[in-house]
């Protein structure tokens, strides 16, 4: 590991230099905690941030002193899957898939799993709050939609892979027929023609009244996810400092 960290060192410190010869703009890197960073070389620290079980009650904490540094930071990654329980093992919810030995491609889950959008809600509702008034400068769900992994309600409940999805909306599959808002690449019956499924809302209450307005933009990223479909009781998975 110590060795792939220096790699991934040398190779930042390059890249960074040659991207700021011809962008004059804000730089960061979208890292994983255990890359070891040198983020002296970005205006912005940018880290994946996945809550589980064994880190909850140091989370805050880690979180709080990413924020103590000088530099904005941006959370780029966050989320975890629809069975329950997933929340305790969120960076490793998707692994009760089992994939083709050849192909690679998704075909079943490894049991049988409880649906619990609620709780993949509440977990985003925790962690919003946590950010938001931590100081966080922007946080962004992981994500809006799997194609890969589709909703399947009927037959076998080890083939409705959205179980594993960390998507806040659901991809359905059914006769062929045309593809789903949001969800390139999947199916929907042809009539009725039903839309991807938003889950549970994720609106944290009161969070909105909580932000500062004081607080830096990251430049480059979004006010807004690109999806726009959802009800206005719904949170956007981009959560957003005002500027």
């Amino acid at each position: 590991m110590a060795e792939i960290s220096d790699r991934l060192g040398r190779f930042l410190r390059s890249t960074v230099a040659a991207v700021r010869e011809r962008f004059h703009g804000k730089v960061t890197y979208a890292a994983i905690p255990f890359e070891g960073v040198d983020w002296d070389l970005f205006d912005v620290v940018t880290l994946e941030l996945i809550r589980s079980a064994e880190v909850a009650d140091q989370f805050r904490d880690g979180v709080r002193r990413l924020v103590d540094q000088p530099k904005p930071v941006a959370v780029t990654g966050f989320g975890t899957a629809t069975w329950r329980g997933a929340g305790d093992v969120a960076p490793r919810s998707m692994e009760i898939i089992e994939y083709d030995a050849t192909s690679g491609t998704p075909q079943r889950l490894n049991g049988v799993y409880e649906r619990d959008e609620d709780g993949q809600a509440a977990y985003l509702r925790e962690l919003l709050d946590i950010f938001d008034s931590e100081g966080v400068d922007s946080a962004f769900v992981h994500l809006f939609a799997l194609p890969s992994l589709p909703h399947r309600p009927d037959g076998d409940p080890r083939y409705d892979l959205d179980l594993a999805s960390p998507g806040s909306s659901r991809c359905s599959t059914a006769a062929p027929a045309t593809r789903t808002p949001g969800c390139p690449g999947s199916r929907r019956p042809r009539s009725p023609p039903s839309p991807s499924t938003t889950r549970a809302s994720l609106r944290p209450t009161g969070t909105a009244e909580r932000t500062r307005s004081a607080r830096r933009a990251v430049p480059g990223m979004p006010d807004t996810a690109p999806h726009r479909r959802r009800s206005p009781a719904t949170r956007s998975p981009t959560m957003r400092r005002a500027s």
